[in-house]
This record gives C-alpha cells, sequence and structure tokens, in this order.
C-alpha cells in the first residue's frame, strides 16, 4: 500500500538465488506467470548443460558471440545467462531479443571471467561457500515449493546446473568487489545520503487509518468510492474520535481501506518511508510522536496517521548494503575501462536503421512556377 513507484533501473548488483527462487515461487502460488560455466576466463557452458530459449536465433550454441584477451564467448554461453536471466526476473524476456541487451550481457559474462582470474583467495573462498550454501538450500525445497520450482525450470528447459553455474559466475567478482570498497569510503557515501536525502534512511512504526476516494478492488483505479470531499468529512470525523480517546486499531479494523493494513490495526512495523508516497513519507518523517495528524492528502485519499516510533538508520546497520552498491558502481568502472584493454571485440549484428521514406519529388510544374526557356 502506499507505494513510491520509480522506474526500475539496470543495476550490477547480484541477486542472491535464494532471493530469485522466493520470488519466482510467490508468483507460483498466486497465479502461474507468465551458468554460465566456471568463473575461469574462456570457460564455457557446463558440460550437458541445456540450451534454454535462444535470444539469438540463427547463430548455433558454439559460434563466437564475442572474442577478448585469453577466451571467448559463444552464443550458447550468452544464450544460457540470458535464459537464466529471465527466469529469475521475468521483466527481463522484454529486453533478451535487443541487440543492444545481448551486447551489455556480454560485456558483463566477460568481466565477471576477468575480475574472477585475479580475485583474491578470499573472495573466492566466500564465494564458493554462498554458492554451495544457496544450492544447498534449493535441494531441500519441499512439498508444493519442490514441485512448483522443478516445473518452473523444466518450462524454462533450464537445470539446477545451470542456476549454479550463473550464481558460480557472478559470486566470485561480488565478494571480490566489496572487499574492494573501503570503510571510508562507506562511511562517505552514507553522509552523503544522510545529507541529501534523510528520508531514505529512516525507518518508523506507525499507525494508519486511510479513507479512499478510489475503490481499492477496483483494478482500473478509476471507480470512485467516494468524492474528495466525502472522504475528508469522514477522515475528519475519524480524527476527531481519535483525539476523544478512540482506540487506533479498532478505528482502523472499521474504516481503513487499506488492505494491506486493515487485519493489523492500521500498523505499519519498522518501515522504511522512502517506500511510501510523497505526502504520507513527509508526514511520518516529521510529525511528532504519539499525536494524532490532521488528514493528510495522497492520490490514494485521506489518511489518518500516529507515529508510535521512529529511527534513522546508523551507518553499522546498512553498510554492508552500502558496499555492495558502491561494489556496483566498481564493477560498471570495470568494464568501462579494462574491457577495451582486453581487446573486446563483440560479433553482434548492429542494428541497422529502418530508412525513413522520403517523398518522391514532384514532376508537375507549380501553377506559380516559372517556365523553363
Amino acid at each position: 500500500m502506499l507505494p513510491n513507484n520509480k522506474k526500475r533501473q539496470a543495476s550490477w548488483s547480484i541477486l542472491l538465488i535464494l532471493v530469485m527462487i522466493v520470488t519466482m515461487l510467490s508468483a507460483c502460488g498466486k497465479e502461474k506467470d507468465d551458468v554460465v560455466a566456471s568463473a575461469e576466463p574462456g570457460a564455457s557452458i557446463a558440460p550437458g548443460a541445456s540450451a534454454g530459449p535462444a535470444a539469438t536465433p540463427g547463430h548455433k550454441d558454439k559460434d563466437i558471440a564475442a572474442v577478448y584477451k585469453g577466451g571467448q564467448v559463444t552464443y550458447g554461453d550468452l544464450n544460457k545467462f540470458i535464459a537464466v536471466s529471465v527466469f529469475s526476473d521475468p521483466q527481463v524476456a522484454q529486453y533478451k531479443d535487443i541487440p543492444e541487451y545481448q551486447e551489455e550481457t556480454l560485456k558483463r559474462i566477460i568481466t565477471f571471467r576477468l575480475i574472477s582470474a585475479t580475485a583474491s583467495e578470499k573472495a573466492k573462498t566466500e564465494g564458493s561457500k554462498a554458492v554451495k550454501d544457496q544450492m544447498a538450500t534449493l535441494k531441500a525445497l519441499t512439498g508444493d515449493q519442490k514441485t512448483q520450482f522443478e516445473t518452473a525450470l523444466k518450462e524454462a528447459n533450464l537445470k539446477s546446473e545451470d542456476l549454479e553455474a550463473f550464481i558460480t559466475l557472478q559470486a566470485v567478482p561480488q565478494f571480490e568487489m566489496v572487499s574492494r570498497v573501503t570503510d571510508k569510503e562507506a562511511q562517505d557515501f552514507y553522509d552523503k545520503v544522510l545529507k541529501e536525502n534523510p528520508t531514505s534512511l529512516i525507518t518508523a512504526t506507525l499507525n494508519h487509518i486511510l479513507i479512499a476516494t478510489k475503490d481499492p478492488a477496483d483494478q482500473t483505479g478509476v471507480k470512485e468510492l467516494r468524492t474528495k470531499d466525502e472522504a475528508l468529512k469522514l477522515a475528519t470525523d475519524v480524527k476527531d474520535q481519535l483525539t476523544k480517546g478512540g482506540d487506533f486499531a479498532t478505528l482502523a479494523k472499521k474504516y481503513t481501506d487499506d488492505a494491506g493494513s486493515k487485519e493489523s490495526g492500521g500498523q505499519y512495523v519498522d518501515a522504511e518511508i522512502s517506500k511510501f508516497v510523497a505526502e504520507f513519507r513527509d508526514a511520518a518523517a516529521t510529525l511528532p510522536l504519539n499525536t494524532i495528524s490532521d488528514p493528510i492528502a495522497t492520490e490514494f485519499g485521506y489518511h489518518i496517521m500516529k507515529v508510535e516510533s521512529r529511527k534513522t538508520k546508523t551507518l553499522a546497520e546498512i553498510k554492508e548494503p552500502i558496499k555492495q552498491s558502491l561494489a556496483s558502481d566498481l564493477l560498471q568502472k570495470f568494464m568501462l575501462e579494462e574491457l577495451p584493454k582486453n581487446e573486446y571485440k563483440s560479433n553482434i549484428p548492429t542494428p541497422v536503421p529502418t530508412p525513413v521514406a522520403t517523398p518522391a519529388p514532384s514532376t508537375e510544374a507549380s501553377p506559380s512556377a516559372t517556365p523553363v526557356k
């Protein structure tokens, strides 16, 4: 409820396999939705691994998609990486056939291999352990989750070995780049965020009652539940009941249109307020503790809020996520600066722009044209 929707952006952050699988299984539970080998330079797809749906039709798996100093990437390697990417994040499917996306994927595969080749023993050990732990958890799935997982793999023409290879390729570079981020760099990043966008670090336990103007059950988001004036009048009445000693949880269960918090009596515990829409977020950041707010207008309607507690995350609490974010920047920098030094050359066809049709010049003289003599 009250999501702060932002455009989805590509990231170098490595998705842990468990996060991918939990997301996939959750989607399967609600409705049917719709790795690439070792980390050694020049390594290919694990022997016997399935090819998966090809993103590059017209090319055989053994054909060379790219070369670099000391190795090459086949179309089989590329297709496998893309297939597992789509499996872990179905939104990738809309990009998989785009040459620019395929080119970017090739660069990532090679970047992972190059970093792994020179990674520290510590990073290699940590990466190997992470892969083993995650695969062990997957193998321990039982019941419906195990069935859903195996069915999804089969439908994607993939094997568990493909997932293991996918995460293996990325695990060592992740640990290596995180190790290169210093504590000072993490501190500087934290200080910058705290100065420029402090609400992004605030969590709060709060209670709220939503008096909606739109019908929450309407998927189109256009069906009116009540007018703004009606919503404001009811929200004001609810506030009056609260200020006279009414129980927040009881009133929330009676009045709120927020299905996400109705059963909990309108309560969100330790919520990251940056995920809320702006007006709600700002109120959560500034409202004096344990006071009843005036009606707060958002795109959803009017809210009555009471903040029980609020705190700013410390550096110690988020140091690892910060280092992972900075490690993503290092991966991007490595790709931009080091790939050219390693004689990278791609065979992905460059899209040919569709020519714009130009009207043929008229052969008829304009009525005002001067006759040619």
